[in-house]
């Protein structure tokens, strides 16, 4: 199942580096096999990929990557959702939540199976006017070419 989760990520994903699809595999399959997207309970299911630590360290660098192009990989994995997602009814969900007085989390996200998909998220300092983001709970999802 890796192996297919990684070939549809360099099909569709293709801004991204051979390293960077094998990390983003990674970590998308330990989402799948766990239901879970904390760091560590992802590194403690993914056994047949490697020890504990090993698992944690390169999901860690693979989010601290200063080359991933994140705007780019936005918008690419933004299309590939939005494409095979295909021509129903789409519920599209905006949340904004803060966490304390640290910061906030803006989030778009498609409805699906009784779930939320994100597509696009912003994360700013909480409180502050100059760190929130210019789009907007409403423009963020046309920002991205999600309509509706």
């Amino acid at each position: 199942m890796l192996t297919e989760i990684q070939q549809e990520i360099e099909t569709h994903l293709p801004g991204l580096g051979a390293w960077q699809g094998q990390g983003l595999g990674i970590g998308v399959f330990g989402m799948i096999v766990n239901g879970l997207v904390q760091l560590s309970r992802l590194a403690e299911g993914l056994s047949e990929v490697g020890s504990y630590k090993t698992v944690l360290q390169r999901l860690k660098r693979w989010l601290k990557n200063d080359r991933l192009d994140w705007e780019r990989l936005s918008d690419e994995w933004i299309r590939w959702v939005w494409s095979a997602y295909g021509g129903r009814r789409a519920v599209r969900l905006v949340d904004e939540t803060k966490l304390g007085e640290r910061f906030g989390v803006m989030l778009v996200s498609l409805a699906y199976g009784g779930r939320a998909l994100p597509l696009i998220w912003r994360c700013y300092r909480a409180n502050s006017a100059a760190d929130y983001p210019a789009q907007g709970q409403v423009l963020l999802p046309s920002q991205a070419g999600i309509e509706g």
